[in-house]
């Protein structure tokens, strides 16, 4: 209360000081004019002291009328200028303040007040993550986007980086972008300097744009061409040897030229499907066409009494269950070849004298086609990458088993593309199941 009262009395005593002193000024002219008259004997000490009292009677009316409006004026701003982006505050007109002049500056203020809010509302909900820091490198402002970033995270493990400490030592210069990666998600960051400091002190702007897809399709274009390149330098060093073998030691063994001349058959058919199948690849992730319904029943009928004759070699026999034909809007070549994948493996991995049970149904609102055949197991540790281009499992390098390891690759693409999946179960007592869904068109149209 004390401490109050001593500052009430202490503003008085500087608004009296600051009046004397703005009288002072205003009446200076006249104190000059009236020393000239006296010089001149046209004005006695009385009067002049009389007309200068009167003088500053009359200034210091206009002083407190007009200065006081004018620190109104003052102090309106100062409060625009600290409160920017909350309620406007009210200015009261004083005697002397300009109604058009006003108006027309409430009108911008209330669109400054209106582009503040909005520019506040796409900082908030801006997709990609937004932070402010001030000089001490503390955030002042955290966007949503960056709330759910560092959700569980302390922004020390971007702050204390070499890669921002050397981006924040270079920023002046112009703006820095290095990439972060945080756990398995990977992000271009950019810092920029600010022209001037926020309201809330915010001087460096940090954008996070995240580049996680473009990591992992990099690095799959990278595997995928590191693989094609192995999987088709082997048969061509088979190929190159035999040649040089036929054109040297073996030029006049006719026992060893038909040896020779059968492994670069063998080994030319191996590349050939091997480049097919990056063919087919390549062309089914196209999906510009617009394909009819396709009787599943019937495409699958077609399908085993193709390849029955191969099954024959193996002494394995088909078996097809099906209550209801179902159809899918899909091409019927793609679906031959998709579902051709599957029994070519079952053939493959199913034992001697063991059937191939294909059953179509209704399952969970989708139709289900299960291809199981008895064979080995497929270990756990190879199920999650059955569907990696390229991969051969344990199972088909221990039993040697011929493949490009691109067949369930193109088949898990056929049916994505048609808004379908594919998963695989396996142990040693029930076989392999390959499970087919798609979501169900329509039943006998």
């Amino acid at each position: 209360m004390y401490y109050t009262e001593i500052m009430k009395k202490k503003k008085v005593k500087n608004d009296v000081l600051k009046l004397i002193g703005r009288i002072w000024i205003i009446n200076i002219p006249a104190v000059f004019i009236l020393l000239f008259l006296m010089v001149l004997g046209k004005l006695s000490w009385l009067s002049a002291l009389i007309s200068l009292l009167c003088f500053w009677a009359i200034s210091a009316g206009i002083v407190v009328l007009i200065f006081k409006d004018l620190d109104k004026f003052i102090n309106y701003l100062n409060q625009i200028t600290t409160s920017f982006g909350k309620e406007q505050p009210i200015f009261r007109k004083g005697l002397f303040s300009s109604s058009r002049l006003m108006n027309a500056f409430q009108a911008v203020s209330r669109i400054w007040q209106q582009q503040a809010l909005s520019d506040a509302h796409i900082l908030t909900h801006l997709p990609d993550p937004l932070i402010l820091l001030n000089s001490e490198n503390r955030a002042v402002f955290v966007n949503k986007a960056a709330q759910k970033l560092f959700h569980g995270f302390s922004m020390e493990t971007l702050i204390q980086t070499d890669s921002f400490q050397k981006a924040l030592l270079k920023i002046k210069e112009k703006t820095q972008v290095f990439e972060w990666q945080m756990q398995n998600r990977y992000f271009r960051v950019r810092l920029d300097l600010l022209p001037a400091p926020t309201r809330k002190g915010g001087m460096v702007e940090v954008l996070f744009h995240e580049i996680t897809d473009f990591k992992i399709f990099y690095q799959k274009q990278n595997d995928f061409f590191a693989n094609a390149s192995h999987e088709l330098k082997t048969p061509l060093a088979v190929i190159s040897g035999a040649v040089e073998t036929l054109q040297g030691p073996a030029q006049n063994d006719i026992k060893a030229q038909k040896e020779f001349l059968s492994l670069i058959a063998t080994q030319t058919h191996h590349m050939t499907d091997l480049v097919k199948a990056l063919l087919n690849l390549v062309r089914q992730q196209k999906n510009d066409s617009h394909p009819l319904s396709t009787s599943l029943g019937d495409l699958l009928k077609q399908l085993i009494h193709d390849l029955t004759p191969h099954a024959r070699v193996k002494k394995q026999k088909f078996i097809l269950y099906t209550k209801t034909d179902f159809f899918i809007r899909a091409d019927s070549k793609e679906l031959y070849h998709l579902f051709q994948n599957l029994l070519d493996n079952a053939i493959k991995y199913g034992q001697e004298n063991s059937p191939i049970v294909i059953s179509i149904e209704e399952k969970n609102h989708k139709i289900c086609i299960d291809v199981k055949n008895q064979g080995p197991a497929i270990s756990k540790k190879d199920l999650p990458r059955l569907f990696e281009r390229f991969f051969r499992s344990q199972t088909a390098q221990k039993n040697h088993i011929e493949g490009s390891g691109l067949g369930l690759s193109i088949a898990q693409v056929l049916a994505q593309k048609y808004k379908g999946d594919i998963s695989v179960q396996s142990s040693p007592k029930k076989g392999t199941v390959f499970t087919v869904q798609f979501p169900i068109e329509s039943k006998n149209p």
